[in-house]
């Protein structure tokens, strides 16, 4: 005999894919420990990568130190996008482990951009003596010439390196200074709110520099720059 049972609606590929959002989100609530290690293989596995990693993100926060130990291990089983992902989840944990911190530092020669950020918001204050020595390395004429090419990862660097400096409480050097406001576009510059979030001393250098750069080609975000927090890191 046939079985003429209703299936019930067709589920779409879409519905799916926001079915597993939702399902986060649920688990972050529930604070279950057995869903700890699911929420952290998740990260990065969906083409709703914007979405659905910021809602896992949020659902992990609620763990608080117990994602540290699961995320140090399965840091040594995932692929390099993955491993990237793990130490941002790690180092905005507010846990303070030599091991995370050892994945920072190893982070500034293997996966800057990542490295250079999340040493400010982890919060060690040894992170300024790194990214001093790394910022040291970098000439004015790099700048200019990562401008010329339309070179996002070098600018990049600059600014979220001295920015994870200033979270750290340092104050910037001359030279630190000048690398940050030249590090930006005309029209980045144009666009920033000059009386609540520059200080004096980087207004004065962007205005002063506005009109030495008026004919810089514009610069395109390179797929490395777009794409910062997915970058590859041992």
């Amino acid at each position: 005999m046939e079985d003429t049972a209703d299936p019930g609606p067709k589920v779409t590929d879409e519905e799916r894919r926001w079915a597993r959002v939702y399902a986060a989100e649920l688990l972050g609530h529930l604070r279950a420990p057995s869903a700890l290690l699911p929420l952290l293989r998740q990260l990065g596995q969906s083409d709703l990568l914007i979405v659905y990693d910021a809602i896992l993100f949020r659902s992990l926060r609620p763990y608080g130190a117990a994602v540290v130990e699961p995320a140090l291990a399965l840091y040594h089983e995932v692929d390099d996008d993955h491993k990237g992902l793990l130490v941002e989840v790690l180092a905005t944990s507010k846990v303070r482990d030599e091991r995370i911190y050892q994945l920072l530092v190893r982070g500034l020669e293997h996966e800057p951009l990542l490295a250079a950020e999340y040493l400010g918001r982890y919060g060690d204050p040894r992170g300024v003596e790194l990214l001093r020595a790394f910022l040291s390395k970098v000439n004015f004429s790099d700048v200019a010439e990562a401008h010329g090419r339309g070179d996002r990862l070098v600018l990049d660097l600059v600014w979220l390196a001295t920015e994870s400096l200033r979270q750290l409480g340092a104050e910037l050097t001359e030279h630190e200074q000048v690398l940050r406001a030249r590090a930006m576009s005309p029209e980045e510059r144009s666009q920033i709110d000059r009386e609540t979030l520059v200080p004096d001393w980087e207004r004065s250098l962007i205005a002063a520099m506005v009109q030495d750069r008026q004919r810089e080609p514009p610069r395109a975000a390179s797929q490395a720059a777009r794409k910062r927090r997915r970058r590859p890191m041992e």
